[in-house]
């Protein structure tokens, strides 16, 4: 009976220094900090800062966003191209010499000139304009027209005939706008 008395004293002691343990550990690791007593005014403090930030928050992207704008409008500023008044003309379908076959080209093109005092010239001599891209065109063979190369020569040429009609100024480019060859 002592025996279990002692046995019993041990278990409770070895209980007992186990929890001191685990209480010590606790302590050890356990953060306290003071409660606030903030009481009425928690709701409003939490506004106040939620609205803060998502004010803080929208002014930096502004600014943020405003910085690469201003980027972009000075890119987009150095890059102007002059692109002077453009005159469409009808399509023109022609038959191409030296062919096997019958080959026809249909060619749809646009002249750039260098000023507004053209307009009239060439509304008034579009019959002129039009006989002499079809002469050229009908004076072409089709592996002459059939590469870039070609097609790049066949503009300067249009765009040489042309300028010699013209006393008003000149054109500055051709641009096709439709090229098939059938």
């Amino acid at each position: 009976m002592v025996e279990d008395e002692v046995k019993e004293s041990a278990q409770e002691e070895g209980e007992e220094g186990e929890k001191e343990g685990k209480e010590k550990g606790k302590k050890k690791f356990s953060l306290k900090l003071p409660k606030l007593k903030l009481g009425k005014f928690k709701i409003p403090i939490l506004i106040v800062i939620v609205v803060g930030l998502a004010v803080g928050t929208s002014f930096g992207v502004m600014k943020y966003l405003g910085k690469r704008s201003a980027v972009k409008n000075e890119k987009k500023e150095e890059v102007k191209i002059d692109v002077g008044s453009i005159v469409s003309l009808e399509p023109f379908t022609v038959n191409l010499v030296k062919s096997n076959s019958y080959l026809q080209i249909e060619v749809s093109l646009e002249l750039e000139k260098d000023n507004e005092s053209l307009n009239e010239e060439v509304e008034s001599r579009k019959a002129q304009i039009r006989d002499t891209i079809i002469t050229i065109l009908r004076s072409k063979a089709p592996n002459q027209v059939s590469s870039a190369e070609g097609e790049q020569q066949l503009k300067e040429e249009i765009k040489n005939e042309v300028d010699s009609l013209l006393t008003c100024g000149k054109i500055k480019s051709v641009y096709f706008t439709t090229f098939i060859m059938q």
